[in-house]
């Protein structure tokens, strides 16, 4: 329902200033459909790299959790799932 209102207002935009609002619509963690992370399994790859895997790092944890090293370190520096 507040897609449509969202709609409306992008439509009355000119191109300047949607650009400058568009980061505020876009798609974010579980609505993005080729997301292999939730906001529980975020949030257990910061508490453990804190707890755990400093010592050994993303590489590790990656491993563990069956991702590439950069989506862990993404997640870490809140690249990414920064909104968790």
């Amino acid at each position: 329902m507040w897609r449509e209102s969202v709609k409306r207002r992008l439509h009355n935009l000119d191109r300047q200033e949607w650009l400058s609002m568009a980061h505020l619509y876009a798609k974010r963690g579980n609505e993005l459909p080729q997301s292999k992370l939730d906001p529980d399994r975020v949030a257990r790859i910061r508490n453990d790299y804190v707890k755990n895997s400093r010592t050994n790092g993303a590489p590790a944890l990656a491993r563990r959790e069956g991702l590439h090293v950069r989506t862990i370190e993404k997640v870490l520096n809140r690249e990414t799932w920064c909104h968790v």
